[in-house]
């Protein structure tokens, strides 16, 4: 039986993870600063909306900013199709979530 070495995997995990971080960093752009703004600025709900797993990552979002103080709500696609869509007014933020497209 081959022994794992869990320490380099751990260490390969982070360096993954470094990588990706510093992508993420260098994508930050102004549309980023226009998108912070809208949600500090938001004058009535956060609103999350995804499908599948992005709707539970919605969901998480949506609970986070309700604890620190944000009105938000998870507004499932499918759903607002069937009066739903009715919660959502010209003041609120909607932040859609999507992995594929």
């Amino acid at each position: 039986m081959k022994k794992i070495n869990y320490k380099t995997i751990a260490k390969n995990v982070i360096d993954l993870e470094i990588s990706a971080l510093k992508k993420l960093k260098n994508s930050l752009n102004k549309s980023f600063d226009q998108a912070v703004e809208a949600i500090v600025k938001c004058q009535s709900k956060i609103i999350f909306c995804g499908v599948g797993k992005s709707a539970k990552i919605a969901s998480k979002l949506s609970s986070t900013f309700s604890s620190v103080g944000s009105p938000s709500f998870v507004l499932s696609s499918g759903d607002s199709s069937h009066g739903d869509i009715g919660s959502v007014n010209k003041k609120d933020v909607l932040i859609l979530i999507s992995y594929s497209g």
